[in-house]
Order: C-alpha cells, then sequence, then structure tokens
C-alpha cells in the first residue's frame, strides 16, 4: 500500500519552482517531493543521532583532554627528575675526581 500526502495552501510560485527542477532534473513533481520528504526525514534522524551521541563525545574528549595534561605534566616532571639526577652525577664525579686527585698526590 502507497502512502499518500495531500499539500494544501502551495502558490503558484512554490509550484512552478517545484516544476521547474523536476523538469530540470528529469522528474515528476511526485517523485521530486519524495525525494526532498525523504531527504528531510533521514537529515532529522541524523540531528536527532548527532546530539544522542554529542553529550558522550563531549565527555571523551574531557577525558582525553585531561589524560593529555596529566600527561604534559608527568613528563615535565620526569624531565625536572633527570635534570637534576644529571646534576647530582656531575657532580659526584667532580668530587671523586678531585678526591682520586688528592689520593694521587
Amino acid at each position: 500500500m502507497q502512502n499518500s500526502v495531500l499539500i494544501r495552501g502551495l502558490s503558484e510560485h512554490v509550484l512552478e519552482v517545484l516544476d521547474a527542477e523536476a523538469k530540470r532534473n528529469n522528474l515528476s513533481r511526485n517523485s521530486l517531493l519524495q525525494i526532498i520528504i525523504e531527504t528531510f526525514s533521514k537529515n532529522v534522524e541524523l540531528v536527532e543521532a548527532t546530539d544522542i551521541l554529542s553529550e558522550p563525545l563531549e565527555d571523551v574528549t574531557k577525558h582525553l583532554n585531561k589524560l593529555t595534561q596529566v600527561v604534559t605534566d608527568s613528563n615535565r616532571a620526569v624531565s625536572y627528575d633527570i635534570a637534576a639526577l644529571t646534576n647530582a652525577i656531575s657532580e659526584f664525579n667532580l668530587v671523586m675526581s678531585r678526591a682520586l686527585h688528592e689520593l694521587n698526590k
């Protein structure tokens, strides 16, 4: 069974535009309207799906941003620790070098 929709109240200008577009695409006015209505319906479904998915995606994005900040802070702390260890090793080597020098006198 085919579903039908009757649209009342369209101006002559709107009908002329629809007819011209249908003719340009080698379609009947009915086929053009069917395409327009089906496309509109799909777009509504896509917008609804986007609305449903946007909140979880925003939450994931927030967590990824927080994770990125934590990793950046951790890398900064590790870099500081490596620099401190390098300085301590250099100082130790200097002290040991001086001690060896004193022993060899």
